[in-house]
């Protein structure tokens, strides 16, 4: 490999690598190697076609330096794409070389020959090589430019696509400004809706929640109200030629000190309009803000259409539509509406009605309780069983009562004995010839007293025993049913003690329904009961919720007391209208409420709090 392509291959490498952004970066490069390969003291880069690039010399000379070669060879070998020798810069001769980009020409390499460069073939062949290689660097920058705008187009139709997919107004303005931002490239961008006089901000991008009472957002409000009130987009800096009005630009320059922000746009995002319909006011405004003065050139475009179709997605979706009332108005409807609704509601008459809970119990029942302690030898009845008065229903055994009855029974047998021995010996006593050594019959009588004298109260202590003794046969105290579960299983071989209960025995026909009013819910009862009016209640069984009875309150008790859970209830007894329909049983469940009377609508949604309170307070 001679060292001419070894040259041409590193060039070849600088083409394939460079930045296709920073073309400038690429010539300054190109330009001295070509130069010292034809042999050459300076050379320059004419773009014609790159948009808006500046043409590239080296050496670089400041100030306004003479170009290589004028605008019209230039134009020349544009046009014919022939590489050539031609008389440059005071007369020495240069040779000049098109560089193509996909379907044109982009742009001219030159590059002035001195006396140490090769023949004017070799440096026009030389001049086309290098010309060859930057068209390859020119097409890389072409094709990044197309996907770059692919890319941003893609952008730009899904935040379209998204845009017009989402409903509300929130919604909307958060897409727009999260989405927004980034295909603008600016560092922050602000949705605001118009409300009462001025303008209320929605959403910023990067932001979820909006502190609106902030300086910040205060101040964003306000410039763009200021700005739209121009009747023109408001744009920072100013464009040249431009004069705001000298308040507005006062008003920008504030704002712009104190937020650190180096340009800004304020839009109104307005639908199209037809030709004969008259300019409405806009629904949403944007305003984009550039912290540094990087902007991208499309921007504004960018912008321009994001602001009409987020007018049309606002249109189409009433976001921001219509009148609207600032804070203070709405705060103040909402104010008069409920003072309304509070006036309607403690005039509006109605029933409060107290839930409790209850059970069935009858009127005539009892419960049998254990009269001593013992074991339960027998049960004689089962559940459900119908018994008469006197009726046997559990016999007991007490084995400390057979045990009693027992010695009882030998202290008697022994005291009647000694007393039977004592009056053959008075007998004896009283005969003729009697051993003097022996008691006399005074003494003895006096023992057969005091032994009957014992005796008397040993038997009463039997028939005591024996009273006792009957007791272990408990009997029914009233006809009616066993409604004790399954008393057998429970009962049988059991030991009991004195007074636990055993059975429970409910006479049929008469029921009542006993309800436990929780203490610190029965105000309202209580007053209502003192009227002196049956109260009407309204109760389900639990085991038929579909079926609604009526009742009448009977007698409410005068004494608080504690339920199986400990917290303080008020016992009411509620006579039932029609209780066979509730086919009632000894402690069958109900969920009620009692009718305490009219009071306003308000009290009776209140109550509660209402009582709570007053227990708090006083």
């Amino acid at each position: 490999m001679t060292e001419v392509d070894a040259f041409l291959d590193d060039l070849d490498r600088l083409a394939a690598t460079s930045a296709t952004d920073a073309p400038a970066a690429f010539y300054r490069q190109l330009l001295p190697a070509a130069a010292m390969a034809l042999g050459s003291d300076a050379a320059e880069w004419f773009p014609l076609a790159s948009g808006g690039d500046l043409p590239t010399r080296w050496p670089a000379q400041p100030g306004k330096a003479t170009p290589l070669i004028d605008s019209e060879r230039v134009e020349r070998v544009r046009f014919d794409g022939i590489p050539r020798i031609v008389v440059g810069e005071n007369g020495a001769p240069a040779v000049v070389a098109p560089v193509e980009g996909a379907s044109d020409v982009v742009g001219v390499l030159a590059i002035r020959l001195g006396d140490g460069a090769a023949t004017p073939e070799r440096s026009v062949e030389l001049a086309a090589a290098v010309a060859e290689i930057a068209s390859r660097y020119e097409l890389r920058r072409e094709a990044d430019r197309v996907a770059a705008a692919q890319s941003r187009l893609a952008r730009v139709e899904n935040l379209l696509v998204r845009l017009h997919s989402r409903r509300g107004r929130s919604a909307i303005a958060r897409e727009a400004a999260d989405q927004g931002r980034l295909l603008a490239g600016c560092d922050r961008l602000t949705v605001l809706a118009p409300s009462g006089g001025g303008w209320r901000i929605v959403a910023v991008s990067g932001v979820q929640q909006v502190s609106r009472r902030s300086d910040a957002a205060r101040r964003i409000e306000k410039l763009t109200q200021a700005g739209l009130a121009a009747g023109e987009p408001l744009v920072v800096p100013v464009p040249t030629g431009a004069e705001p009005p000298p308040q507005l630009a006062e008003q920008v320059d504030r704002y712009c000190d104190a937020a650190g922000v180096r340009a800004l746009r304020v839009l109104p995002c307005e639908p199209p309009a037809e030709a004969d319909e008259a300019p409405s006011r806009p629904r949403l405004a944007l305003m984009a803000e550039w912290f540094d003065e990087a902007i991208d050139p499309e921007a504004d475009a960018l912008l321009a259409a994001l602001a009409r179709h987020l007018g049309v997605a606002s249109q189409r979706d009433g976001a921001g539509g219509g009148w609207r009332l600032g804070r203070t108005a709405t705060a103040l409807v909402l104010a008069g509406l409920l003072a309304a609704g509070a006036i309607i509601a403690m005039a509006t008459p109605a029933t409060l009605w107290l839930p409790v809970d209850g059970r069935f119990e009858p009127i005539d029942h009892a419960r049998v309780f254990a009269p001593l302690d013992g074991v339960v030898e027998e049960v004689l009845v089962k559940q459900a069983d119908h018994v008469t008065v006197g009726q046997p229903l559990v016999r007991l055994a007490s084995p400390d009562l057979l045990l009693k009855q027992e010695e009882v029974a030998e202290a008697i047998a022994a005291t009647e004995a000694e007393i039977a021995s004592l009056e053959t010996e008075k007998l004896r006593a009283s005969l003729p010839g009697r051993n003097e050594d022996a008691a006399d019959a005074t003494t003895l009588a006096s023992r057969v007293a005091a032994l009957r004298e014992g005796l008397g109260h040993q038997q009463r202590q039997r028939e005591l025993l024996e009273a006792e003794a009957a007791k272990l046969v408990v009997a029914s105290p009233l006809e009616g049913d066993v409604v004790s579960w399954r008393p057998d299983d429970y009962l049988a071989d059991r030991p009991v003690r004195r007074g636990q209960r055993l059975l429970e025995i409910a006479a049929e026909g008469r029921w009542r329904i006993e309800l436990e009013a929780p203490d610190h819910r029965t105000g309202p009862l209580l007053r209502a009961h003192e009227m002196g009016e049956p109260l009407l209640v309204e109760y389900v069984v639990r085991a038929d919720p579909a079926s609604t009875h009526t009742g009448r309150v009977a007698s409410v008790a005068p004494s608080t007391h504690a339920d199986a859970e400990g917290s303080p209830v008020v016992r009411v007894v509620v006579d039932p209208d029609d209780a066979p329909r509730a086919n009632p049983r000894s402690g069958l469940g109900v969920s009620a409420k009692i009718d305490c009377g009219e009071h306003s609508l308000a009290y009776v949604w209140l109550h509660e709090a209402i009582e709570a309170i007053r227990r708090r307070w006083f």
